[in-house]
């Protein structure tokens, strides 16, 4: 018998409209360079694919992006290795406004509390979108949260978090947290792709251990015939 793990499709965690459809007064293109993340609970555990960075014009990135996962951690925020991306130049791929970046390998997240964080936003070259700034603004103009019931938003008084920045490090400090923009997404900054990572269902594991029986039962009884 064989046993497999199924990913489902790759879904976008944080999807932004293009820059076209996202109402100008939630566009943030002055004060930073700033560092943006948005909180997100994993409730089954994920593989991330890819990860993205909101791009207003649709044309590429003349001034560097930092992106990558973090987790919380007794307290402090600690990147999650192999998820930091570097978006310079424009030969990325886009679903909506968001250009991707395709890991080399897939990162597994566990239960637990994390953040998309993307560093050099809110500067002419970078604009993000910001729940804060300028509001309100028509709904399906902003960043939309699709996780399923897998990942989910935090609620209560933090989702999200921003402080000075143009570089992201092994960890976070200094950081102002608040909820904005709930139940979207605070900001249009960092995104990510990723697969619901499965597991076999008890069925299965019960079939792969009676074969796994069967072949030791073969194995002791099976005796050689001699040739003479």
């Amino acid at each position: 018998s064989s046993m497999a793990l199924f990913n489902a499709s790759a879904t976008v965690a944080y999807d932004t409209p293009t820059g076209a459809s996202v109402n100008a007064a939630g566009v943030q293109n002055t004060g930073g360079p700033f560092i943006l993340g948005n909180e997100f609970n994993v409730n089954s555990a994920i593989s991330v694919t890819a990860i993205g960075a909101f791009n207003y014009s649709g044309t590429g990135f003349s001034s560097p992006v930092q992106v990558a996962i973090y987790q919380l951690l007794t307290g402090s925020w600690t990147q999650v290795g192999g998820t930091a991306v570097t978006f310079s130049g424009s030969s990325y791929s886009y679903i909506g406004g968001n250009a991707f970046s395709t890991l080399g390998s897939s990162v597994t997240l566990g239960l637990g509390t994390y953040a998309i964080v993307a560093a050099n936003y809110g500067t002419a070259a970078n604009p993000d979108w910001n729940s804060g700034y300028n509001t309100p603004t028509p709904a399906n103009q902003r960043p939309t949260f699709n996780g399923g019931g897998v990942i989910s938003m935090p609620t209560g008084v933090e989702t999200a978090f921003y402080s000075s920045g143009s570089s992201l490090g092994g960890s976070l400090s200094g950081l102002t947290t608040g909820n904005w923009g709930s139940p979207n997404p605070a900001f249009g900054a960092g995104t990510f792709q990723f697969n619901l990572t499965a597991v076999p269902e008890a069925d299965t594991f019960a079939i792969a251990a009676v074969s796994m029986l069967g072949l030791v039962f073969i194995g002791r009884n099976l005796v050689p015939r001699r040739s003479y």
